[in-house]
């Protein structure tokens, strides 16, 4: 049965997920020059298609559990995702402009419900670009009116600013422009999430190999999320779709 908490679990793990690369590691060339607050803001991301794989480690007050997850990304489209423990698939999400479709494979139970639903569920924006900013793993592109506050430090910047009406701060490696930390604060949750291991992605992207995400809600659930990524292909079109199998059961 799918319970709002392990609902929202499950959508946690597919939605805070991906990028790396499936080629070896290449040396990043670090600039001596220090990088400006409108270089950081307005990051490259030169994709239209995602398949890739990492390995997960979840963690939150109750419950604890590891797995492969596989997504599929078209940009600006959907996002399709499965996730599997000891080879065996556990459940499949397909997240889309407007909609979530979640199958438990393990109890034979479906969900579909609207994307502005998972506000309530997850207590986070379900903007459909905000998701995909966080599956990429790529840095939010800021307006620069949207800007509260800003500041240069020795080997960092950092960048006060409204995000889907929400503050976050953003901290940025000040040779390489790379996003190392992000906080947010709403009403109803809080949270912060770090990126490290820098790589070239088909020579088109320089992404966070090793991500970790950790979020509050109220004062009795936290959750961890660590990601640890080891393939990618971009730009090769892959079939995005779901299939509910007949005898499965619908919960609302």
């Amino acid at each position: 049965m799918i319970t709002k908490y392990s609902f929202r679990f499950i959508f946690l793990i597919f939605s805070i997920v991906i990028l790396h690369s499936c080629k070896s590691k290449k040396v990043l060339q670090v600039s001596s020059d220090k990088r400006t607050i409108s270089q950081v803001i307005s990051p490259a991301t030169d994709y239209q298609w995602i398949e890739a794989k990492a390995k997960v480690n979840f963690k939150s007050t109750e419950y604890s559990a590891k797995g492969i997850l596989s997504m599929r990304m078209r940009k600006d489209s959907a996002v399709l995702m499965a996730i599997k423990k000891i080879g065996v698939e556990g459940g499949r999400c397909l997240i889309t402009q407007d909609s979530v479709i979640y199958i438990d494979r393990l109890s034979r139970n479906y969900k579909i419900s609207a994307l502005t639903e998972l506000e309530s569920i997850v207590r986070m924006s379900s903007n459909y670009s905000y998701l995909e900013m966080l599956l990429s793993g790529a840095a939010p592109i800021i307006d620069p009116e949207e800007i509260i506050d800003s500041s240069y430090h020795r080997n960092h910047i950092v960048i006060k600013t409204k995000i889907n009406n929400i503050n976050h701060s953003l901290t940025y490696d000040i040779y390489t422009g790379h996003l190392k930390s992000v906080e947010y604060h709403d009403t109803f949750s809080s949270g912060t999430w770090s990126f490290s291991d820098y790589r070239i992605v088909d020579d088109a992207m320089t992404l966070p190999y090793k991500r970790t995400y950790a979020f509050q809600y109220g004062n009795n659930e936290n959750l961890t999320l660590d990601l640890d990524f080891n393939k990618i292909e971009i730009d090769i079109p892959k079939t995005i779709q779901i299939n509910i199998p007949p005898r499965y059961n619908r919960i609302y």
